[in-house]
């Protein structure tokens, strides 16, 4: 009888330390969510040596909503530069029917996450003497693509492209919540 009390008080108390840990875990997933929300919506866009095209979410290179935003920055002389992550063929070629001087158009096609585009590209502004990027993605990429280069040392600014809406965004922004989560406590 006391052993069964013992192992019913046991297995309750392990039942309540799960239920804590999901509980936690669920908060700071929310926590983040409101993040990922908040610095989509906050548009930081200044004067910078270089404009950092991200790759879209679930896409190995930018949008061309992504690439007009850049051009436009570029054209409104926000940056003398365009860096774009994930760069293919195509997206070469729709940037160099826009106009732009050679010069002016990095390209990294070595990544293929994001982590590894900011590396990249933190390499590149420092041997090409940039101080200070503006990063040009998606809203909800913004929080994530913020640490991963500030933690490069990199003097960024998010001038983010703004979110769709409905269930397709609710998505993302969990998705990005997790992927913020993942980098913070594993750098992935």
């Amino acid at each position: 009888m006391q052993h069964d009390r013992q192992l019913r008080h046991l297995v309750l108390g392990l039942l309540q330390g799960i239920g804590m840990i999901l509980l936690s875990g669920a908060v700071l997933l929310a926590l983040v969510c409101v993040l990922v929300v908040m610095q989509g919506q906050r548009d930081d866009t200044r004067a910078a040596g270089a404009a950092i095209v991200l790759p879209a979410d679930n896409q190995s290179q930018p949008t061309r909503a992504m690439l007009d935003h850049a051009i436009d920055l570029y054209r409104r002389g926000y940056t003398a530069r365009l860096i774009i992550a994930g760069a293919d063929t195509a997206t070469q070629h729709y940037v160099q029917t826009q106009g732009l001087p050679d010069k002016a158009v990095l390209l990294d096609r070595q990544g293929s996450s994001m982590w590894e585009h900011v590396q990249n590209i933190a390499a590149l502004t420092r041997t090409d003497g940039v101080s200070s990027v503006l990063l040009v993605g998606d809203a909800v990429q913004m929080l994530r693509a913020l640490k991963m280069s500030h933690d490069l040392g990199l003097d960024s600014h998010a001038s983010p492209l703004r979110a769709p809406g409905g269930l397709a965004e609710i998505r993302a922004v969990i998705q990005e919540s997790l992927g913020y989560l993942l980098y913070v406590f594993a750098r992935r």
